[in-house]
């Protein structure tokens, strides 16, 4: 198993990850298409229409990845935890490590550090530990512990949802610059 960078998501295999991710908002959501590629090879595409509902596979003609193939690569991929995931979890946990990969690479390529927000996506049953990344942005190159003290006090400035916190990628992991935010006297609490 290969346990991915960005997501901690184990896969059996590396070669199958999202190249290409577009978003468009529609009037009932944010619907979305992103290429899937077995190393350099265009195998199939994954759609969300924005509404509401789960994204789907669908392999290119003569595909080397059809969707029994899809469905028993989910099966044998874990979350971090070694929870199975569903086929769904594995689409969308394959853009997310897409995402999170091209905004490294953008920040890598500038010169500056990646540093994200982790924030809950609810409350509510089925929800707890469940976050998404709320924000992100390049800062200025991170090297020394002082300039990672000089961030982390930067970004304890800043207001944020409730249970978030600020992470930055270290080249080889994301690592926490502070903890999950509490509500205090001058933070209420959710509504």
């Amino acid at each position: 198993m290969v346990t991915l960078p960005h997501t901690g998501i184990q896969v059996p295999d590396a070669a199958l990850r999202v190249t290409t991710f577009q978003e468009l908002p529609t009037p009932d959501g944010v619907a979305y298409t992103a290429t899937v590629g077995w190393g350099r090879t265009k195998v199939g595409t994954i759609h969300q229409e924005g509404r509401g509902g789960l994204p789907y596979y669908l392999p290119v003609a003569g595909s080397t990845v059809n969707q029994r193939d899809l469905t028993a690569f989910a099966a044998a991929s874990r979350h971090g935890d070694g929870q199975p995931l569903t086929e769904e979890d594995l689409l969308e946990e394959q853009i997310t490590e897409y995402e999170h990969a091209a905004h490294v690479a953008k920040a890598t390529r500038a010169g500056r550090s990646a540093v994200q927000l982790r924030a809950p996506l609810g409350a509510g049953p089925g929800l707890d530990e469940v976050y998404y990344t709320a924000e992100r942005f390049p800062a200025a190159k991170i090297t020394t512990v002082a300039q990672r003290a000089a961030l982390t006090t930067q970004l304890r400035k800043l207001t944020i949802p409730d249970g978030a916190w600020w992470q930055l990628w270290t080249g080889q992991a994301w690592e926490d610059l502070t903890t999950p935010s509490q509500p205090g006297p001058d933070r209420p609490g959710p509504r």
